[in-house]
């Protein structure tokens, strides 16, 4: 990791407030691009599960082995649906609903005015520092959802593996 450049002169409290609000905001950016990079390998390996695991002695199934299958079909399912939750993008957050501060796309759906918008983006500049710490709080909350739908889904398709791991050798 290589540290940034030194400042030339010595900075106010402001300019490090701010500093320091930009660095934590392009993390969890960074972060969140990686949660969807890491759903959608997660959603293209699920996808494929069906035809690794194979159909064999599905056919011809009956009783416990056909449960097996029904809820390695069900988790599968379940996995699949996480992980397109979590690939989805997102539009906006609570917090943006009580403030009515512009920090995402999302939020600028809700007063779509140019009008409307100018007033917020003239709100946000008196205080960048706060807006930019509500900027990184929503990314952050958006990508703690992400995390906990493709966890989810995770699991899902591994109890998915499994189970028809199970079935298929009880056939």
């Amino acid at each position: 990791m290589t540290l940034p450049a030194p400042r030339p002169h010595a900075a106010t409290e402001a300019e490090q407030s701010r500093y320091v609000a930009e660095r934590l905001l392009d993390a969890a950016r960074a972060d969140l691009s990686r949660a969807d990079t890491k759903a959608s390998v997660l959603l293209s390996g699920g996808l494929t599960l069906p035809v690794l695991v194979g159909t064999r002695g599905m056919s011809s199934a009956a009783g416990g082995q056909l449960a097996l299958w029904a809820v390695a079909g069900a988790a599968w399912l379940a996995g699949i649906g996480l992980l397109i939750c979590a690939v989805l993008p997102f539009s906006g957050t609570r917090r943006a609903q009580r403030t009515g501060q512009v920090t995402y796309y999302g939020d600028a759906l809700r007063d779509a005015t140019v009008e409307g918008l100018a007033r917020l983006v003239e709100q946000a500049g008196r205080a960048p520092v706060e807006w930019l710490l509500t900027q990184f709080h929503d990314v952050s909350t958006i990508l703690a959802r992400k995390y906990t739908f493709i966890r989810g889904g995770l699991w899902a398709l591994v109890a998915a593996l499994g189970l028809a791991a199970l079935a298929a050798l009880r056939g």
